[in-house]
């Protein structure tokens, strides 16, 4: 059934894409354009997906213009879902990958929202500038997604980003927070799970910021994922999920205050690496190379020889952050390694594939980060923690290799093993050639 009710929601989608098309190439208002194409979505989608929304505080979505919407993100779900809370005059920030969908990407562009590079800071900048002034001429509402892309743990966000409470102070646009109900594990596409249910859009008071300066940022993004966090922790213990836990401080707000000094080539450098895993040198091992500690790679112990270091995609290559690199980005270990994980859950997001093969399965994520999904608890709790029910033992002999077994079972253990030994020695990036099991959170070697 599932793969009947994706089909019905493309052939919906297509439908509703083509006709925003077609009203698109006729009317000037892009406005109301982008207002009909958005109803047309949902009314099409939802019923083809099996999606019931309502909304709880509906007058907020048009109390007060100009405004900031800021949304918490889960799944491509949200496009019809959130369709449904589309008024007039309204602008949609979002990922510039969202160009290269056909019909979508151009009705996006051609009604007037913005597309913003998340690994170019400077030109993110420069549109979120064009939308302060849209909100200054045109008393426009804007939408935003804080999290900055789709987070999977039901009833949890990922980090939020500063730019929309950045926008908030400049413009003095009061925050409107919205909060779509936990969709997983009943509504998520990688598990392959469609089941018709009811999804409610809540719209939360607004929080005012007309007077607010720059060292108002922090706590305003505070306030505000404190109360969107509440609503959805509420909504997934409605729904039968278990309640989550209040969020640190840290999670709110993983960057840390501007400053002068800070290089920001060297920030953004740090701000576009992935977390990836490394293991230490066996006991008695002697270093290769002494390095000076401002050259050295940033390195975060996580236990049983095992750590993370963080690498930079050059395109050709991939560079180490260095501690100068750090210093000069004006940025703690603990900044960047959250900064990190989110980076590489959204590569995860994007490129990660499991795949069955035999008693384990086996992990597909472009051949060089394999195994750094170990370093994601959403990969083993939320998205895949239903392939082990006795808990997961891994292999991952090399960094492009990583397979899991459920830990119960004897034909997954040797498999795994077996896999060990025939890349013993003849891996180009050789990790671990013993197997580790997951116990709580954290990894350890498989004894016996």
């Amino acid at each position: 059934m599932f793969y009947v009710r994706v089909a019905l929601g493309l052939l919906a989608f297509v439908a509703a894409s083509v006709y925003g098309v077609a009203i698109a190439l006729f009317r000037r208002d892009r406005s109301r354009v982008a207002y009909d194409y958005a109803m047309r979505l949902h009314r099409l989608m939802q019923p083809a997906l099996g999606l019931r929304v309502r909304i709880t505080g509906e007058a907020g979505l048009h109390a007060r213009r100009p405004c900031i919407f800021i949304a918490n993100h889960q799944s491509v779900l949200d496009v019809p879902i959130l369709a449904q809370a589309f008024a007039p005059g309204s602008v949609v920030i979002a990922k510039k990958e969202l160009r290269g969908i056909p019909f979508f990407g151009w009705i996006y562009t051609a009604t007037g929202n913005i597309l913003i590079d998340r690994k170019d800071n400077r030109s993110a900048v420069g549109r979120l500038k064009e939308v302060e002034e849209a909100i200054h001429r045109r008393a426009a509402a804007v939408w935003i997604f804080p999290e900055g892309t789709r987070g999977r743990e039901p009833g949890r966000m990922l980090p939020f980003k500063k730019g929309a409470f950045y926008m908030a102070v400049a413009t003095g646009a009061p925050l409107v927070p919205v909060v779509v109900s936990p969709l997983a594990p009943r509504m998520s596409i990688p598990h392959r799970r469609l089941e018709p249910g009811d999804v409610e859009i809540r719209v939360l008071d607004p929080i005012p910021t007309a007077g607010l300066g720059e060292g108002d940022v922090l706590p305003l993004m505070r306030e505000a994922r404190r109360r969107m966090a509440a609503a959805l922790s509420d909504m997934a213990v409605a729904r039968g999920l278990p309640p989550v836990p209040p969020e640190t401080e840290e999670a709110a707000a993983p960057e840390p205050p501007a400053r002068s000094d800070v290089d920001p080539s060297a920030r953004d450098f740090c701000l576009s690496a992935l977390a990836h895993l490394n293991i230490d040198a066996p006991d008695g091992g002697d270093p290769v190379m002494v390095l000076p500690e401002a050259e050295s790679p940033v390195l975060r112990e996580i236990g049983h020889r095992l750590r993370v270091v963080y690498l930079v995609d050059e395109g050709d290559h991939f560079t180490y952050v260095q501690n100068r690199h750090l210093a000069a980005a004006g940025l703690t270990e603990n900044e960047l390694h959250q900064q990190a994980l989110a980076n590489l859950r959204s590569f995860a997001e994007q490129h990660a594939e499991v795949r069955p093969n035999g008693s384990v399965y086996a992990v597909l994520a472009g051949g060089n980060h394999e195994a750094s999904m170990l370093l994601l608890d959403e990969f083993w709790s939320s998205w895949h923690g239903h392939l082990a029910p006795n808990g997961f033992v891994v292999a991952f002999p090399a960094r492009d290799l990583l397979a899991f077994g459920d830990s119960a079972s004897p034909a997954a253990l040797a498999e795994l093993r077996a896999l060990c030994e025939r890349v013993r020695g003849e891996a180009d990036h050789p990790l671990s050639p013993e197997l580790y099991r997951r116990t709580g959170t954290a990894w350890e070697p498989l004894r016996g």
